[in-house]
């Protein structure tokens, strides 16, 4: 697969079942950004990286039967399991397109009302550029609405066993394939690059919960991110074992950790 469109994480069940997961967990997040910006009936909607299509619905709900939703993914087999939900409930008409953003030959022939990204500028390697034609498949007086996570920011109170271990494959194996794992705190400023020129509107989402709350998806994430972190030589799959382990014990041990979350950054804004 071309470096461009490489997914750091794996594609299995697995990590299907983490993305939907993952996808419930943010959602009263992007539910919060929906209200402020007043998506309206008969919009129609483009999710860009749309995955398991969890925002997909979201968008549908308010958009409903009058507006369109469609959603945009490298992935067609998580694509299409996606639009067959998403058809069967008749919320909205759902449309999808198995496509890589980032290759030269593809282009979207039409404009949207909104254009939406949650956790997908995180897997580009050149996300201010996948950004420009998000832009340009957004109609004029049409909004560019992102979602986008700053991984920096994961911490844990008191220390665990194997953490930095957990933070070197983390972020090492974003950075390591030319990826930003800190991308979300810089989305207004990337609108301006695009050329938004209307305000930027933001908002912030975090999480500060328990260990045993967090660790069902840090180790998730952590275990997708394995093969990519022992080719990138960050880890070796004994040591990389050992730290699931030592974070599993740790879930079941009494010590009332504190776990900081990754934050989720929005930025959005109309397009002039």
């Amino acid at each position: 697969m071309p470096l461009e469109s490489e997914y750091v994480l794996t594609r299995t069940s697995e990590e299907y079942q983490r993305l939907r997961r993952q996808a419930r967990i943010w959602e009263a997040a992007t539910k919060r950004v929906f209200d402020q910006l007043g998506i309206q009936r008969g919009m129609k909607c483009l999710d860009v990286g749309c995955g398991p299509g969890e925002t997909m619905r979201l968008l549908g709900e308010l958009a409903g039967p009058e507006g369109e939703v469609v959603g945009i993914d490298s992935d067609g087999q998580l694509g299409a399991e996606a639009l067959a939900d998403l058809q069967s409930t008749g919320t909205s008409r759902y449309r999808f397109i198995e496509a890589d953003v980032t290759a030269p030959d593809f282009h979207l022939e039409e404009q949207f009302d909104i254009t939406f990204a949650r956790l997908f500028l995180l897997h580009m390697r050149d996300p201010q550029a996948v950004l420009q034609r998000i832009v340009e498949w957004t109609r004029p007086g049409g909004y560019v609405v992102l979602q986008e996570p700053d991984m920096t920011v994961i911490k844990v109170f008191p220390y665990l066993n194997g953490w930095s271990d957990f933070m070197n494959v983390l972020l090492g194996s974003f950075n390591g394939r030319g990826r930003d794992p800190a991308v979300g705190t810089k989305l207004p400023t990337m609108l301006r690059y695009a050329g938004i020129r209307n305000p930027v509107h933001t908002d912030i989402a975090g999480k500060l919960t328990t260990f045993q709350e967090a660790s069902p998806m840090l180790l998730s994430t952590f275990q997708s991110l394995i093969p990519q972190a022992i080719e990138l030589g960050l880890i070796t799959a004994e040591r990389a074992q050992r730290v699931v382990k030592e974070i599993e014990a740790e879930t079941r041990s009494d010590v009332p950790h504190t776990t900081c979350w990754p934050i989720l950054a929005a930025a959005w804004a109309q397009k002039s």
